[in-house]
């Protein structure tokens, strides 16, 4: 039989045999070694020593019959209920389900029947009150569509009541070999219908900073048709040395009948 050294950690012991190990309470991993190991191995790794190891269940304890509870009697199921059953302890209070709903049907009939009521008694003052708006609404004189010959002369009239509204000027001013004042420019006239005459313009010589150097007015005796354009040239005294920009405006016009 093999022999075992061991260790406790400390120090080699042994060698013992199998049974004398089981003595000194060794444990799966008490480092052990015998003849023909290469190395120290633990003793729960070792096949013959593996018997050392195997558990032992406790000692049975006794148990106290006081303590022992027994089984509960078997307990019957409950008796199946049928329908018969369920509504006799339950019973449906049919009578009041149907008393709600003929209550409900009421409720209803009576609301459609006070709406009824009301648009019977309101729908004469409805009718009466459409009638009476279609009847002022009839009364009211609607404006009467104006022909075209209407609207022309409104138009004239308009042109003619302010002529200087529908004319503006442009042109250009220089001084000539004399140092005169020459203007030169257009008049156009916007009127649709209205034709004028005799057109009194006036001339502003005006500085760099707008300051004005002098003004003189002339007059042209000529028709300007409607939408039409007269060109004019005109002479003046001397021309302001410091002019830088010359203003056109029309003072006056007649309406040609």
């Amino acid at each position: 039989m093999k022999e075992y050294f061991y260790s406790d950690g400390q120090e080699q012991l042994g060698p013992l045999k199998a049974e004398e190990l089981k003595e000194k309470k060794i444990n799966k991993d008490t480092l052990v070694w015998c003849e023909g190991m290469e190395d120290w191995q633990k003793a729960g790794d070792v096949e013959e020593l593996k018997f050392l190891f195997v558990a032992t269940p406790p000692p049975l304890k006794k148990v106290d019959s006081s303590l022992v509870i027994e089984p509960d009697k078997k307990k019957s199921s409950p008796p199946l209920k049928t329908k018969s059953n369920i509504s006799s302890e339950n019973p449906v209070p049919e009578k009041k389900k149907k008393k709600k709903a003929i209550m409900a049907i009421i409720i209803i009939t009576s609301v459609f029947v006070l709406a009824f009521v009301i648009f019977l008694l309101f729908k004469d003052k409805f009718i009466n009150n459409d009638s009476s708006t279609d009847s002022d609404n009839s009364s009211i004189e609607q404006p009467t569509k104006k022909s075209e010959s209407e609207l022309k002369a409104e138009l004239l009239q308009t042109e003619q009541s302010n002529p200087t509204n529908y004319l503006t000027v442009s042109g250009t001013g220089r001084s000539n070999f004399w140092n005169e004042a020459v203007v030169e420019g257009d008049i156009y006239s916007s009127a649709t219908l209205a034709t004028f005459k005799d057109i009194n313009i006036s001339v502003e010589f005006l500085s760099k900073t707008d300051a004005l150097l002098s003004i003189d007015e002339f007059m042209i005796y000529d028709f300007i048709k409607p939408g039409g354009k007269l060109h004019f040239k005109q002479k003046f005294g001397s021309y302001p040395s410091k002019t830088n920009n010359i203003s056109f405006n029309v003072i006056s016009v007649k309406v040609a009948e």
